[in-house]
């Protein structure tokens, strides 16, 4: 019997992070039979069906959304930050309406890899006790995550820590031969929009001093091609030679990452696909104290076994030079950066492939 799966995520937005996040996941569910149906709620429908080979709905189609939601068998919210109210409240309130849908129509809820947090405002706390009652399971990527669901959350509510999606991609990475050495030195660079003062001038010195000092080879790779796209360009202008990768598929990052020897990123996911690749890499802290780390990267830090404070830059310190030495240092040393956090590594990656175990109890599949 045919089990119809509706997906639900930050997905169609050309932001890497989540593609990613959704790749990991379908594959999974492909791998669990064919006996599933499975339909993708987009921002962009027509691509990411060209793109996965599933059914796509547009997420803001009422009409679309509600027959998808009515039909199914399971709402599967696939990782990501969705749960969270610091950039506003619209988007932690579209969740939140997906779930009270599934809820009327008296569909199971599964929240797989969530990085919850932070929910501020007291209206968002309070609804999450009321809506997050109707949720099945609900499993985490991080420890901050599942404390997070407790202040907020319902009592009772099943939350697990396991890891984040995207580590559910390494045994593609790894029968696709990740992890070649090469002579050559080639940093790949993640960045996002700040409003951080300085922080341009900064990377861009940094960038400039690998190619003097030590012939580095500089890609800049914007993650979200919407919002990061400026700022990659400005930096790739202000150095002597940089390469910017569009990307139009998730497939082509990953591409990218095989020619990388070294990650400078200011997004997690570029930070966990470089875990997953045995590429070393080093964090940007756009200013000082740790008030300023963006809590994804603080936890994904700590869940790994590294100091935050150890394996990030600082922009506000202006090293160039001393910057450009640790990330080459790592580059030196990447057996030994990779060996430190092997373990942990490999933890997340077996905590991710058990994220499956809950879909498949909810739905009988053997």
């Amino acid at each position: 019997m045919v089990k119809r799966i509706v997906v639900a995520g930050y997905y169609g937005f050309d932001n890497a992070g989540d593609e990613l996040i959704l790749m990991s996941l379908l594959n999974n569910l492909k791998d669990m039979g064919k006996d599933l149906e499975i339909t993708v709620l987009s921002a962009n429908p027509e691509k990411s069906k060209s793109r996965y080979k599933v059914n796509s709905v547009n997420r803001w189609n009422p009409v679309a959304l509600v027959k998808a939601v009515k039909m199914s068998d399971l709402l599967v919210f696939g990782g990501g930050g969705i749960l969270q109210d610091i950039t506003s409240s619209l988007s932690i309130m579209y969740y939140y309406g997906l779930i009270f849908l599934a809820g009327i129509f008296g569909r199971k809820v599964v929240m797989l890899g969530q990085g919850v947090g932070p929910i501020r405002r007291k209206f968002n706390k309070g609804m999450a006790k009321y809506i997050l009652a109707k949720v099945n399971a609900v499993t985490v990527r991080d420890a901050e995550s599942a404390r997070v669901l407790k202040e907020c959350g319902p009592d009772g509510l099943k939350t697990v820590v396991t890891a984040d999606l995207v580590y559910g991609l390494a045994p593609k990475i790894r029968n696709n031969g990740s992890g070649k050495k090469h002579s050559s030195f080639t940093v790949g660079v993640v960045l996002k929009e700040s409003g951080a003062a300085g922080l341009e001038k900064y990377i861009g010195g940094v960038c400039s001093k690998l190619q003097s000092e030590y012939g580095a080879g500089i890609i800049i790779i914007p993650f979200h091609l919407q919002s990061d796209r400026q700022v990659s360009g400005r930096i790739a202008g202000s150095i002597a030679a940089g390469e910017v990768v569009l990307w139009e598929e998730p497939s082509d990052i990953m591409a990218v990452y095989e020619r990388i020897d070294v990650v400078i990123g200011m997004r997690l996911h570029s930070l966990i696909l470089a875990c997953l690749f045995g590429k070393p890499f080093i964090a940007i802290q756009p200013g000082g104290g740790t008030s300023h780390y963006d809590p994804k990267i603080y936890n994904f830090m700590k869940s790994i076994g590294l100091k935050p404070e150890d394996n990030t830059l600082n922009s506000i310190d202006m090293d160039y030079a001393g910057a450009a030495k640790r990330i080459h240092a790592l580059f030196k040393d990447s057996d030994g950066f990779n060996g430190s956090i092997a373990s942990s590594v490999e933890k997340h990656i077996n905590s991710a492939a058990s994220n499956m175990f809950y879909i498949k109890d909810l739905i009988g599949a053997k």
